[in-house]
């Protein structure tokens, strides 16, 4: 079926060429100020390396309907990113107006997958459901077509059950 989401799809898609170009500005937003910033390092270190590894926990969670994925990247873009992203839209030395405006793009991004991925997981959870609900229902459906077809089946059974009685 067509579980996936196209709008987390694309919401991926588009974060991950922001990520990018994100990741190159702050490099050189961070190489340009006179003052290093420790924290901001560390933090952009840990940020480039759960950033790739979100975006295909998404992309796999999203295009193959696989919940724990969907919930890993929920909580991934929770914590560390969206953590990250606020600290380096508001706390980091030297802030200037444009990593105030980049960081704060980053957090929309993130909110807005955020909410989507609710929407997607929802719409997964439901789908799975559905698709549950089928199986059974064919199988049902199959066992009493097979014992209506199957005489030999139905005497078979008769006579199980005619021994469990006399035993």
């Amino acid at each position: 079926g067509w579980g996936y989401s196209l709008l987390l799809q694309q919401c991926l898609y588009y974060n991950l060429h922001f990520s990018f170009w994100w990741f190159v500005s702050t490099v050189a937003s961070y190489v340009y100020k006179s003052q290093q910033d420790d924290l901001a390092l560390i933090f952009g270190s840990i940020w480039l390396f759960f950033e790739p590894i979100r975006l295909r926990i998404g992309y796999t969670g999203n295009l193959q309907e696989k919940v724990p994925h969907l919930v890993m990247f929920l909580l991934m873009t929770v914590f560390p990113q969206l953590i990250f992203q606020g600290y380096f839209a508001t706390s980091i030395r030297d802030i200037k107006a444009f990593d105030k405006a980049l960081g704060t793009v980053a957090m929309i991004f993130l909110m807005v997958e955020v909410l989507v991925c609710g929407y997607a997981l929802r719409h997964v959870f439901k789908s799975q459901d559905e698709k549950s609900y089928l199986e059974d229902y064919e199988e049902q459906h199959a066992r009493a077509v097979n014992h209506r077809t199957n005489p030999l089946a139905t005497q078979m059974r008769g006579q199980e059950d005619g021994a469990v009685g006399t035993a």
